[in-house]
């Protein structure tokens, strides 16, 4: 049987940082009323709270990216069909 994400579910997975510090310590998914996201997690540490997971929570690429491209498609035929006001 293949593995199925499942809806209210995700995983994250140890991060090949390389000799970038900013990178993530972690990436995953998560599944969330049928849409699928990309997650990003930090370990941190903090003197009130102890050492803690910081998360990002963002629409996989491809789709922020076909977001733009159809804000930039439907900006350009607004600017096509405005009228001219003289």
């Amino acid at each position: 049987m293949a593995f199925e994400k499942r809806d209210m579910s995700g995983a994250i997975f140890k991060n090949d940082k390389g000799d970038n510090d900013r990178r993530p310590d972690m990436k995953g998914w998560l599944k969330l009323g049928g849409v699928e996201y990309e997650v990003a997690g930090w370990t941190k540490h903090s003197e009130r709270a102890g050492k803690f997971l910081s998360l990002k929570i963002q629409e996989p690429r491809e789709k922020v990216a076909e977001t733009i491209n159809d804000l930039n498609h439907e900006a350009r035929e607004n600017e096509k069909n405005e009228e001219m006001p003289f």
